[in-house]
């Protein structure tokens, strides 16, 4: 459980963790895929977006 000591309202089971951390580990291998290695910066809206809509 992340954020095991968090209030129960606040807790973000492991599952979502993982979850969330699947979609951003896409985004980066998307990204080099794409030769973009040098705008992964640009990937830090996106992912915090996604980290907000689950958690």
């Amino acid at each position: 459980m992340v954020n095991a000591d968090a209030p129960p309202a606040q807790r973000l089971p492991s599952q979502l963790a993982t979850a969330i951390i699947g979609g951003i580990n896409e985004l980066v291998l998307q990204a080099i895929e794409d030769d973009r290695v040098d705008r992964l910066h640009e990937l830090t809206e996106p992912a915090a977006r996604l980290v907000r809509a689950v958690a």
